[in-house]
C-alpha cells in the first residue's frame, strides 16, 4: 500500500516523532521515539523514509539526516553543526540525494547534501535563473531532476513569494 509520513508533537513543546499511516487512513505507526526531535519526514525514490533528527544539546547545534530502510534499519547519512541555521525542510532528489532548507537568521537557503563526503553545496546561491531573495523551501519533481523553490523575492515577508524551477539535467541548476 501506500504511506503517508508525518510529524507528531503531542502538546506544544513536545519533541516531535515520525509516524506513517496507508493513504486510506489505516495502519498509523509511530516510527521513532527518543530524546531527540525528528521532523521533516520525505520519501526517497526507493521507498526509504528520510528525515531530520534535531539532537538535544546547547549552541553549536547538531542536525542529522536519518534514513530509513523500508524494513526499519536507521542509519545516519549526513551530520552538521550549525550555530545561527535551523532547518526549516527536507526534500528528496530523484537520484536519493537530500536537500536541505536552512533558515540562518539573515538568509534562507537550501544545500544539496552529499552523504559520500559529509557535505553540504548551496544550490541556490548560483542559480540559474537567479533566484533574488531567499529560498524558503524546495521540492524535487518525482521522475525528474527539477527542484522547484518557493523564493521570497529580496528576502521581505513583505513582497508575495515566487516559484522557480531549476533545472539539474546537466548536473548544475541552470
Amino acid at each position: 500500500g501506500q504511506w503517508l509520513a508525518f510529524v507528531w508533537h503531542g502538546q506544544v513543546g513536545d519533541l516531535g516523532h515520525i509516524f506513517r499511516i496507508r493513504a486510506d487512513g489505516s495502519a498509523r505507526a509511530q516510527l521513532t521515539n527518543g530524546a531527540a526531535d525528528d521532523v521533516f519526514p520525505a520519501y526517497g525514490p526507493d521507498g526509504s523514509l528520510f528525515f531530520v533528527r534535531i539532537l538535544p544539546g546547547g549552541a553549536p547545534r547538531t542536525f542529522q539526516i536519518v534514513r530509513m530502510a523500508p524494513a526499519g534499519a536507521e542509519s545516519t547519512i549526513f551530520e552538521v553543526q550549525t550555530g545561527l541555521c535551523t532547518p526549516t525542510g527536507l526534500s528528496i532528489a530523484p537520484d536519493g540525494h537530500p536537500t536541505l532548507a536552512f533558515d540562518c537568521g539573515r538568509g534562507k537557503y537550501l544545500y544539496r547534501i552529499d552523504p559520500a563526503t559529509n557535505t553540504m553545496v548551496d544550490i541556490t546561491a548560483n542559480a540559474s535563473p537567479p533566484l533574488n531573495g531567499c529560498a524558503l523551501s524546495g521540492a524535487w519533481a518525482r521522475s525528474k531532476p527539477l527542484l522547484a523553490v518557493l523564493v521570497e523575492p529580496n528576502c521581505s515577508a513583505d513582497q508575495e513569494d515566487r516559484l522557480v524551477w531549476l533545472d539539474f539535467a546537466a548536473g548544475a541548476p541552470r
